[in-house]
């Protein structure tokens, strides 16, 4: 994480060096970094680290469902009487 603060005389040289900040912004996000697709490339190309990653996604997967399963059964079991299936019959990490 970084932080940039800047401190201008006026609003004009405020506007000015907002409009800067956006194009090195744009810019940033507009071409991410090549790291990301080289690891993806690494592990898809190697099927040891493939079926390692498969585990391991598996793995995390099981647990959000069983943290679901025990946060329902938590609710419940502090007699909570609202309906909570939408918990554990949500499909992903959010």
């Amino acid at each position: 994480r970084a932080s940039l603060s800047v401190v201008c005389e006026n609003a004009e040289e405020k506007a000015c060096v907002d409009s800067q900040i956006r194009i090195l912004a744009r810019a940033s996000y507009s071409s991410p970094p090549v790291h990301g697709s080289r690891i993806v490339e690494r592990i898809l190309s190697d099927p040891a680290l493939t079926a390692q990653w498969k585990s391991e996604v598996k793995e995390m997967s099981t647990r959000i469902m069983d943290m679901r399963d025990l946060l329902k059964s938590s609710l419940k079991e502090q007699g909570s009487e609202l309906n909570w299936e939408h918990i554990t019959n949500q499909i992903g990490m959010f």
